[in-house]
């Protein structure tokens, strides 16, 4: 989900895609994502974590806080964790067996400027697909220490994750652009690779 979306955006993504489960956190300099949850689901705020029931918005099941603070409703990281640990390997071997290469991974979404965003399928295949041909075409190689500023939303930093996982290179990541910070990073970490959009 974009991180600059306001309030009307995030419910419109939200019911257009069927989400199922929303990951948040706190929020960015002018948004409070706590909060514009429960303006979406005021069911939250009375119903138990996992069991969301909202007549607005019926796919959506479960909302997950990032972090170790407890909110009405969510699931912080530590439960999930705890939920996770509860699960049999047996289980986990049966689900991948229900998916494979050619299935949805990702749904990006467009910026929308001719209208609402659209949302575009992106299988896991066409992901790693582009992995590896933007670091094959761009020259990175496995030594290569490349520092990240482009938001995971955009079809751009998703990308990055990707070639950071099939190459093995190190990653520094900023979870905001900063001009200082990168210049300081750029020195400190021995940057190779700056990925960033011109701006």
């Amino acid at each position: 989900v974009n991180t600059n979306y306001k309030q009307s955006e995030l419910e419109y993504l939200c019911e257009n895609s069927d989400m199922h489960t929303l990951c948040i956190i706190d929020g960015t300099w002018d948004c409070d994502y706590v909060d514009m949850t429960y303006k979406m689901l005021p069911e939250l705020r009375t119903c138990q974590r996992g069991k969301l029931h909202s007549e607005r918005f019926p796919k959506m099941k479960n909302v997950i806080y990032i972090g170790q603070e407890k909110h009405r409703g969510m699931y912080n990281t530590a439960e999930i964790l705890l939920l996770g640990s509860s699960i049999s390997d047996d289980r986990l071997i049966q689900a991948k067996k229900q998916v494979n290469c050619h299935d949805v991974v990702n749904m990006q979404y467009t910026s929308g400027t001719t209208g609402f965003p659209k949302g575009v399928m992106i299988t896991h295949h066409n992901m790693v697909t582009v992995g590896i041909n933007s670091f094959e075409v761009n020259g990175f190689e496995k030594g290569d220490v490349i520092l990240h500023c482009a938001p995971y939303f955009h079809v751009m930093g998703l990308g990055a994750i990707v070639r950071f996982v099939l190459y093995e290179v190190k990653a520094v990541i900023l979870e905001s652009f900063n001009a200082k910070r990168v210049l300081q990073l750029i020195e400190q970490e021995e940057i190779t690779v700056h990925v960033g959009v011109p701006s």
